[in-house]
C-alpha cells in the first residue's frame, strides 16, 4: 500500500509512515 500523504510505498500491516510518520488508513483493528 501507498502512504496517503507522502505517497511512500509502505508493507500492507504498516501502522504509521515510514518517512512522514503519518497514520495509514488501516488503523481499524481495535481489540
Amino acid at each position: 500500500m501507498y502512504c496517503l500523504k507522502c505517497g511512500s510505498q509502505l508493507p500492507d500491516d504498516a501502522a504509521f509512515c515510514s518517512k512522514c510518520g503519518a497514520r495509514t488508513s488501516s488503523t481499524g483493528q481495535t481489540p
